[in-house]
């Protein structure tokens, strides 16, 4: 559950964006453009981490059965795109 303490959000939601960046390959690029299946019943709290961490919304691309009662795949434009836009770390 969120709370008003910036720190406990910030522990409360990391586990879930670990998951979608483990799922993707790679826990240090979390401001570039990832994506990820994760659980529909938990979509809320994937995107609130996302929001939280990179600045941008998670987007449903895709299902892996019944759409609403299934897995589905997320893309997430990251903290990059999410602040100008673009990318690329240097114009950031």
């Amino acid at each position: 559950m969120l709370t008003n303490n910036l720190y406990n959000d910030r522990d409360y939601l990391l586990p879930y964006l670990d998951k979608m960046l483990e799922w993707n390959g790679s826990k240090e690029d979390w401001k570039r453009r990832f994506n990820a299946y994760i659980p529909f019943a938990d979509f809320e709290i994937y995107n609130a981490a996302a929001e939280f961490f990179t600045g941008a919304s998670l987007e449903i691309v895709g299902w892996a059965g019944a759409v609403g009662k299934s897995d589905c795949l997320v893309l997430c434009k990251g903290y990059y795109e999410a602040i100008d836009g673009n990318d690329d770390p240097i114009s950031a």
